[in-house]
């Protein structure tokens, strides 16, 4: 079963749409489903060895016009396939938002 998606946060912090949310699961940072992290502060399950692509792709959004933090830092899409997330990480997934 896949859990609900996440609503990606605009850069001003407000949720980008969508009315999903997070599946729950044991925050000591694994458990029989996988990895658990916390994206855009609600608790997730990923499958161990899932990348941050993995990630952006599960969440259903394109590439294109979203930025991944982990930690606090900017992770580069050019290393989204490359970097495998972390049980515990916090990950915050922005979309860029036009606009004044």
């Amino acid at each position: 079963m896949r859990p609900d998606p996440v609503r990606p946060r605009r850069c001003d912090g407000t949720a980008a749409g969508g009315d999903g949310t997070a599946a729950g699961g044991d925050v000591s940072g694994a458990d029989a489903r996988g990895l658990v992290l916390t994206v855009n502060g609600d608790d997730r399950t990923v499958p161990e060895g899932a990348t941050v692509a993995d990630l952006v792709a599960d969440l259903g959004l394109e590439p294109r016009g979203i930025a991944v933090a982990i930690e606090g830092e900017v992770v580069t899409r050019r290393t989204w396939a490359g970097r495998p997330l972390v049980a515990g990480e916090r990950v915050e997934v922005l979309t860029i938002a036009q606009g004044g």
